[in-house]
């Protein structure tokens, strides 16, 4: 075999790669009539030359300067000067070092934001795992109005692209890389262009709650976009909740930030790291507040819902510790809606979230009341401490507000599958109900539908003031609430029950008395409430246009796309005549015309191949008009590695759909037998796999989630759907209370599925399913509450073309998977999922569940050593050392072979080494000491050994790592020659192993043969006081922060090193320190002794004296 020299073949691909990207980012002067100027943020060089320098307030001034021109193909703004770029071949030499340089392009789209630049472009990366859509796009331009659209075309806002020129193809994604940075990866192999799309993540659709969190006496250098003054917080809020904009986009507020003492109030198109671009500075009087949203109906009604510290925790108070959270908000989510696990009775006062490591912990106390344990992190973790605003408890209108309910009649808002979005219903009125909803606790009132008829109402925990649109009901009042200045006089709003009613899309026509522009709702309703005569208002919920109407004519009205007309129901009484106030509300326009030729996108949306792409090819510029069918993303083999979230090359883990196409024949139906159908139970989720004899081609999906989780299969023998696990699967409290002891560690293990996608609810009943199951997956797997999950999934080979049609030719499966054994639960026979039609097939499950590292170690206090594990110890402390198999299984035992202690301080010296077990006894000269006892078994999974406490000289810092094997069956023991005489040890292997094994299988589990753990500890010196660095350990993981309530003289110390005990004081052991007491006690004893008996001869030779001098 002849060797091929590849050096040559990849300097031609470094040539040739950047030549290609030049030709994939297209520049432009003019966008014809049909589309809109936008600007890609750009990191590498481009060409251009500047044509002149103009001042301006801010980048995105330049940006619509050059937007306007028709010589501009590009901005760069730096400091205060924009520099505007004409065409030309030659390279842009920079004039500012790190400016940011945009350049145009056009899109066909009407959800163009009004921002500096709307896509930042990263060249040769890709998103792993989040893939949504793919659509066919002959040009860039083609790519970003797809996803500019996704939401009138596929019902979710598409986050970033994935632009493949070469392919012609544009992948949707639903996150970006600012919200998963561990997933943003390089590509080498195929020419690609990855850009966020910053006109996303400033709106929040229901189900989800917009919400802000504060950071204090902050806001972003150098993003200040928007500024108003003379506002209230509230005025604030609603400006960048409703996005309000002065230009013919939207404005994409993402954040404000407000000074209280100026009442001024800025937008911003931008959020702070670590999930967006722009860096928090000081700013005395200012808080920055950053729009969030949430899924929990416990969310706080007023803003902020959270205050915020980077890079600060609380140590000691740690209740619950959840891994694998992949976002921040589904995080503080669980904090207003803890879950089951952490019982009734918890209450969770603030949170702490670690970015990369995706962990979230609970607190059961906050900064405000344990001061002294708030500590900042170290620099090895990015980490972010967040208090809570509301708590669980009921909520009011800010001082010098009151609430008032405007209506909206014969209307309803959309109360969710299931009634997901009513949290109860109650009521005997609209007082009533405004009372009900008001005092309302945990779960937080918005709005409510009143039934006139029955006078009953349900309490909704969103409202319609953003995203979700009411629908036209009669008998339906909507009733929305609002915190506004109390009017001077409402004699008719008792009557009513409102103080106005409103009709959407809907204005007064005629002449205004007057106007106020830029102005929030609430401000606009007050200015009407406290006129001398205001009987309604026109509200332009676009630029904030507030028109007052001192008389208004009932019949002058007319349909507006922008504008809201407010009736004042203290001066006009309302008259309802059975007409709806949402009449003139448009319908969402899902699966719209994105670029108009209808005939031509769905050709595209039909070609499944690249030879019916070839056919369609001059109709793939239209993309995505009328559809019926959606796009499916395509496993192209040899031509792309398609991003994916796990090593399964057809998995559907991240809520996308997935094609797996060979070349061959027309598909025919094939009956699949069901031994080619398995199961695989494992920390990535239930896998279910298909090995046919022959190519077939169909689809497998999950009954009733044919949108959202299948597999499509073209003439292959072979596909493999994973069904993601439950956010909330393995999940364990820590520490709940003193006398109840919790397992420390949370085996979690969820897909890499869309984190921000709603879950289906499936007709549930009460509050209680609802809130269990609103953070599950989009497969639809059912927990049944002992361990095991399950669903039905279905083989449909029946080749009709009809997508989600059940028939009987297919075949349907009940895949279950029984994890009670890692999850503690009880083992217990679950019942057959009943479907309609043909009846399922139980397949069992054929895999097992995959333990990368098995043993769990940790240090434990030997006194009260049920309060779990120790971060810090005093020098000569006894302590348990204990090793524990997280796989519950009788078939598997484990033996520690040998344990080493390492000093863990950035300073540590190579020869600072400690061998304290070796062949499963500890060392000679630990055992005269340090561990003076053998190795322990105190369980089946359980065995430990005492430790004295030490440290090493360079210092506090202790790792101690040990190396275990796993034996399938009892592990012997083995005697070990100890100072006390020859005892056993449960550290020994089995006898007569095979050492060619590396892997051990049971019924339920597989292990590695060989597996290792570390655990740490900082050890305080009673005698001196401790200043070096410590390893990098984050400090508020560890469940059970010991901090011993003793004297103050006595030292506390942090994994940082630091000491809090005041300088001077020396710390004493406490039997010293009552030796010291008695000693100074006894001389005391002594010295007084000695005065009084002094004073007593004095006093009786003086009476002596006397009684002398009267004898005589």
């Amino acid at each position: 075999m002849s060797r091929i020299n590849m050096g040559p073949l990849l300097l031609l691909a470094c040539i040739l790669v950047p030549a290609v990207y030049g030709q994939a980012i297209p520049t432009t002067a003019t966008c014809d009539a049909e589309s809109t100027p936008v600007f890609l943020l750009q990191h590498n060089t481009t060409s251009g030359i500047q044509l002149r320098s103009l001042p301006v307030n801010n980048f995105l001034d330049c940006s619509e300067y050059c937007a306007n021109s028709n010589e501009c193909i590009g901005v760069e703004y730096a400091q205060g000067q924009c520099n505007i770029i004409g065409a030309s071949e030659d390279e842009y030499v920079s004039v500012a070092e790190a400016a940011p340089l945009a350049v145009k392009s056009c899109v066909k789209s009407s959800r163009v934001c009004a921002s500096p630049f709307h896509f930042d472009v990263h060249e040769q990366k890709i998103l792993v795992g989040f893939a949504r859509e793919v659509v066919p796009a002959t040009s860039l331009q083609v790519c970003l109005s797809a996803c500019l659209n996704a939401f009138d075309s596929f019902g979710f806002e598409c986050e970033s692209i994935m632009y493949y020129p070469i392919d012609e193809e544009c992948i949707l994604n639903t996150e970006d890389r600012l919200d998963r940075p561990d997933l943003f990866v390089d590509e080498v192999e195929d020419t690609v262009i990855y850009m966020d799309n910053n006109c996303a993540g400033s709106q929040c659709y229901a189900p989800y709650i917009t919400q802000y969190i504060a950071v204090e006496g902050k806001q972003l250098h150098d993003e200040l976009d928007r500024q108003f003054t003379d506002l209230d917080l509230e005025a604030c809020e609603e400006l960048c909740t409703q996005r309000l904009t002065v230009t013919v986009n939207d404005f994409n507020c993402k954040s404000f930030m407000y000074n209280n003492e100026t009442r001024t109030c800025i937008l911003s198109d931008e959020r702070s790291t670590p999930l967006g671009r722009g860096k928090l500075a000081e700013a005395k009087g200012f808080t920055y507040f950053e729009k969030k949203c949430f899924a929990s109906p416990r969310t706080c009604r007023n803003t902020p819902a959270f205050t915020r510290v980077p890079q600060m925790i609380l140590v000691g108070f740690a209740a619950f510790v959840m891994e694998n959270v992949p976002s921040v908000t589904m995080c503080l989510d669980q904090c207003t809606n803890p879950p089951p696990e952490t019982g009734e009775n918890f209450v969770c006062k603030s949170v702490m979230y670690y970015y990369n490591e995706q962990e979230c912990i609970l607190n059961s106390e906050a900064r405000a009341s344990k001061p002294d344990l708030f500590i900042p992190e170290g620099e090895d973790f990015l980490v972010d401490y967040f208090d809570i605003t509301c708590h669980h408890n009921a909520e009011g209108c800010p001082a010098g507000k009151s609430l008032a309910a405007v209506k909206t009649i014969n209307s309803a808002l959309p109360e969710g599958d299931g009634s997901l979005h009513v949290i109860e219903s109650a009521g005997n009125s609209v007082g009533d109900c405004l009372a009900k909803c008001v005092a309302l606790a945990p779960e937080k009132c918005r709005s409510f539908n009143f039934d006139k008829s029955t006078e009953l109402c349900n309490l909704l925990y969103l409202d319609g003031k953003t995203t979700l649109r009411p629908v036209v009901k009669k008998g339906i009042d909507l009733v929305d609430m609002h915190c506004l200045a109390a009017p001077t006089d409402c004699p008719l709003a008792a009557k009513e029950g409102a103080q106005y009613s409103r009709y959407l899309y809907t204005k007064q026509t005629g002449l205004s008395s007057q106007e106020y522009p830029v102005t929030s709702l609430s401000k606009c309703l007050e200015i009407c409430a406290t006129a001398e005569r205001c009987e309604g208002v026109n509200y332009n919920r676009r630029n904030g246009n507030c028109a007052l109407f001192e008389q208004i004519e009932h019949a002058s009205v007319q349909a507006d796309d922008h504008i809201d007309f407010y009736k004042n129901l203290c001066q006009v009484k309302e008259v309802d005549n059975g007409a709806s106030a949402s009449v003139n509300v448009p319908a969402s326009e899902h699966l719209a015309n994105v670029n108009g030729s209808s005939s031509a996108s769905a050709a595209a949306a039909n070609a499944n191949s690249k030879t019916q792409a070839a056919h369609t090819k001059d109709s793939r510029t239209e993309v995505l008009g009328t559809k019926t069918v959606k796009p499916t993303i395509k496993e192209r083999g040899d031509e792309r590695r398609k991003p994916e979230a796990s090593a399964e090359s057809s998995g559907n883990s991240a809520g996308a759909t997935l094609s797996v196409a060979n070349s061959g024949p027309p598909a025919v139906p094939v009956l699949i037998p069901t031994e080619a159908v398995q199961t695989i139970c494992n920390y990535e989720g239930i896998k279910v796999q298909i090995k046919n004899n022959e190519p077939f081609t169909g689809v497998i999906f999950v009954k009733n989630r044919y949108d959202t989780c299948r597999v499509e299969i073209e003439n292959s023998d072979s596909a493999t759907l994973v069904l993601g696990l439950p956010s909330n699967f393995g999940m364990k409290p820590i520490v709940l209370n003193n006398d109840v002891p919790a397992d420390a560690t949370t085996e979690a293990a969820a897909s890499e599925a869309e984190a921000t996608t709603a879950a289906e609810h499936d007709g549930l009943s009460s509050n209680e399913v609802r809130r269990r199951r609103e953070a599950q997956r989009e497969c639809g797997l059912v927990d049944m509450d002992n361990g095991t999950y399950k669903t039905t999934v279905v083989v449909q080979t029946n080749n009709l073309g009809i997508p989600g049609l059940v028939t009987s030719m297919d075949q349907l499966y009940e895949v279950s998977c029984d994890y009670s054994s890692m999850l503690g639960g009880k083992i217990t026979a679950a019942a057959n999922l009943s479907v309609t039609g043909p009846e399922p097939s139980l397949i069992q499950p054929r895999g097992k569940i995959e333990l990368g590292n098995p043993v769990l170690m940790q240090m434990n206090p030997v006194e009260g050593g049920a309060g779990g594990s120790v971060l810090q110890a005093k020098l000569g402390d006894i302590l348990e050392l204990k090793w524990e198999i997280m796989a519950m299984d009788e078939e598997l035992d484990f033996f520690v072979k040998d344990c080493v202690a390492e000093a863990g301080g950035a300073e540590r010296r190579g020869d600072e080494r400690l061998q304290l077990i070796e062949a499963g006894c500890p060392t000679p000269a630990v055992a005269q000491k340090l561990i003076p006892g053998p190795i322990q078994q105190q369980s089946s999974a359980v065995k430990i050994a005492h430790l004295q406490a030490f440290r090493f000289d360079s210092s506090s810092t202790v790792r101690i790592t040990c190396q275990l094997e796993i034996c399938k069956g009892n592990c012997q023991s083995v005697q070990c020659d100890l100072a006390d005489g020859p005892k056993e040890s449960w550290g020994r292997k089995k006898r007569a192993s095979d050492n060619s094994v590396t892997e051990l299988e049971t019924k339920r589990y597989k292990v590695p043969r060989f597996a290792h753990a570390t655990t740490s500890l900082v050890i305080v010196d009673p005698l001196q006081q401790i200043t070096e660095p410590a390893a990098p350990i984050s400090r508020a993981r560890h469940e059970d922060f010991e901090v011993a309530a003793v004297a103050p003289s006595v030292s506390v110390e942090l994994a940082s090193g630091s000491s809090y005990a005041a300088s001077g004081e020396i710390c004493l052991n406490k039997w010293t320190l009552v030796s010291v007491f008695g000693l100074l006690s006894a001389l005391i004893l002594v010295q007084a002794t000695v005065v009084l008996s002094y004073i007593f001869k004095r006093i009786a030779q003086n009476q002596a004296i006397e009684a002398a001098k009267l004898g005589a």
